[in-house]
């Protein structure tokens, strides 16, 4: 999870980027676990203790339960902390010159990743199935769909897509909306539908729930096409494209092999 900066809920992923850099965590942390007296200060090196206990504690919780960030800032705060003193013991031991080159690229070298990965095409931050779909796009899809009775869209998540959609679809009230999520009441367990709303599916549920004649699926590559295919032992056949800036989105009728 710390190495790829999501806990792999929508909600609270922040993928590739996490609490801490991977190279910080990888370096400065074990210069810290390596640091002895030394290299530390009486007051720096009983506080490492401290954050080493920290972490050999969180293990049986790491045993006995589905973490997410809330459970593992029990280790994000001992690791940053580790990240601070092995920054430090670099910075007392080195030229003052090479340790603001080793700054500056801890800075420099991830931001530029960041950014590259941002303007791409494909980029997570900005597309992925349907995320960040524009809405007048979405407002096409839904009046496709909705002359479609019988018709499922699969796409991943509903959890976080279903959203765009509800915006164009016809207003309901809140008794309503609820009937249409799988645990009631609303906050009970889980916070908005997980598997389906309306004629949105996930994508986890293509293999039991669809119907060859009838439903749809949204792409946004040849290479999302033929992964899905291969996946799912299904055939994808172009019936619109959706072009949104540089993406051509296409939605796909499903049909058995």
């Amino acid at each position: 999870m710390f190495y790829q900066g999501s806990d792999g809920l929508s909600r609270n992923g922040t993928a590739p980027f996490g609490m801490i850099f991977p190279w910080l965590l990888v370096i400065f942390t074990t210069i810290a676990f390596l640091a002895n007296k030394r290299l530390l200060p009486e007051k720096l090196m009983l506080l490492k203790n401290v954050c080493v206990i920290a972490l050999v504690t969180f293990i049986p919780v790491a045993l006995i339960t589905t973490p997410n960030y809330t459970h593992w800032n029990l280790v994000a705060v001992p690791l940053i902390i580790l990240c601070g003193l092995g920054t430090y013991v670099v910075v007392k031991n080195l030229p003052g010159y090479v340790w603001l080159v080793l700054l500056l690229l801890t800075v420099l070298l991830p931001m530029t990743n960041f950014v590259h990965q941002y303007f791409q095409p494909n980029s997570s931050y900005r597309t992925g199935n349907i995320r960040q779909f524009s809405m007048q796009n979405t407002k096409k899809i839904n009046q496709f769909m909705e002359n479609k009775i019988k018709s499922r869209l699969f796409t991943d998540p509903v959890s976080r897509n279903f959203a765009y959609f509800r915006v164009y679809q016809k207003p309901i009230n809140h008794k309503q909306y609820l009937n249409l999520q799988e645990k009631k009441p609303e906050f009970s367990d889980r916070m908005g539908p997980i598997k389906r709303y309306g004629y949105l599916r996930n994508i986890t549920e293509l293999n039991s729930e669809y119907r060859a004649k009838y439903d749809y699926i949204l792409t946004i590559s040849k290479e999302d096409a033929m992964r899905i295919e291969k996946r799912y032992g299904i055939r994808l056949k172009p019936v619109k494209n959706f072009h949104d800036g540089k993406l051509t989105y296409v939605l796909n009728k499903l049909s058995d092999k």
